[in-house]
């Protein structure tokens, strides 16, 4: 399934390349906002896994596999990537000092409110099963899902586990994030 939001890329033209048969869905929707948009892919979706994944290609494909191993295995209900963990690796310049400084903050924040170490809430690489991601019920229509999620899904008893991810320049332009 591909959500897009209105973005400037190419990303609506190359998934209608793909989208109409019974493998991929192609849904617009004006842009509201990342965690509406995750909000509706959810609620779209089908199958025992639903993975996010940015279209930017930051986090690269290939740790798809790594992602959900935990859930196959049955050790998680969801999973994060992060951008922090020990064997990841960051391309230089793919995250500001300032972008880290509060991606470090916010998980310091989050793992206190869930009494649990994580190291990366942002990283737009993400994996679930799909009965687990829909108990949480997801309210914030902004970037502030991603906390929400591992928040939430502590508080249902979820088991969350983060996987280490590599990341990397943005492919498709600049970050949306921006700090005023």
């Amino acid at each position: 399934m591909v959500v897009d939001d209105g973005s400037q890329d190419n990303t609506l033209k190359e998934a209608k390349r793909f989208a109409g048969g019974e493998r991929v869905k192609l849904f617009t929707t004006p842009h509201q906002g990342k965690g509406s948009v995750v909000r509706m892919a959810i609620r779209e979706a089908s199958g025992y896994i639903m993975v996010q994944l940015d279209t930017d290609r930051q986090c690269p494909v290939e740790g798809m596999t790594a992602l959900i191993q935990p859930i196959l295995e049955g050790r998680a209900d969801i999973t994060l990537g992060s951008r922090y963990l020990g064997s990841s690796r960051i391309e230089e310049g793919a995250v500001s000092v300032l972008k880290r400084i509060a991606s470090y903050i916010t998980a310091v924040i989050v793992s206190i409110i869930c009494g649990h170490r994580y190291t990366d809430v942002f990283a737009g690489f993400k994996a679930w099963r799909a009965q687990a991601i829909k108990t949480i019920n997801i309210q914030e229509d902004g970037l502030a899902y991603e906390a929400e999620i591992a928040i939430k899904a502590k508080r249902h008893g979820h088991a969350v586990v983060e996987v280490s991810t590599d990341y990397r320049r943005g492919q498709g332009g600049g970050s949306k994030i921006k700090f005023t």
